[in-house]
């Protein structure tokens, strides 16, 4: 399902946006769980989802980047970005007013369709990568590490490419969010 290289730049991409949001998360443990209160998560578990949600969150964004254990990451990844999207449904749904707190401190975007858009954007990209992974699986059995696939040389550029597509998205919706702004005035 596509050369090896693509499926690395696709893997540092999502490392990268899970790296940042879970350092942001980790930032802000705080306003983690007032989100996740917003997002629907019981008062009682909101605390729990603040403290392991961010050190979950960058742990697999490594593991993502590093290509360790290449299903698994791309499956926990998906599992993310599907609670996410329920969460941003739900808080959407009930028209509440309030930042989207993805990359906690990091970007003060306000929920809206964007945010949906987005999430549904890495949920279908997260997905094709773990069909990938699970063909990989049954072609070859338990891949480990991808680090044969992809020589030294290339990591680089996929590390930059990937850092650079993730720091575009984060910079797209701090535009979409000014732009936002200025349309309210």
């Amino acid at each position: 399902m596509g050369p090896p290289e693509f499926w690395a730049i696709i893997r540092a991409f999502l490392g990268f946006v899970l790296v940042m949001s879970g350092a942001g998360k980790m930032a802000d443990r705080e306003g983690t769980a007032q989100a996740s209160i917003a997002y629907g998560v019981p008062v009682r578990w909101s605390r729990a989802l603040a403290t392991l949600l961010g050190p979950v969150e960058l742990i697999v964004g490594i593991g993502l980047i590093c290509q360790a254990v290449p299903l698994v990451t791309a499956s926990i990844t998906w599992l993310i970005f599907c609670g996410s999207l329920v969460g941003v449904s739900r808080a959407l749904a009930h028209h509440k007013d309030m930042h989207c707190h993805c990359f906690g401190q990091i970007t003060q975007e306000k929920l809206g369709a964007s945010t949906l858009v987005r999430l549904l954007i890495l949920l279908v990209i997260t997905t094709l990568l773990v069909a990938t992974d699970v063909a990989a699986l049954r072609a070859h059995g338990l891949v480990l590490r991808y680090s044969s696939d992809v020589s030294v040389g290339s990591i680089v550029p996929i590390i930059l490419v990937g850092s650079i597509a993730s720091f575009a998205l984060i910079v797209l919706g701090q535009i979409v969010a000014t732009v936002r702004q200025v349309s309210e005035f």
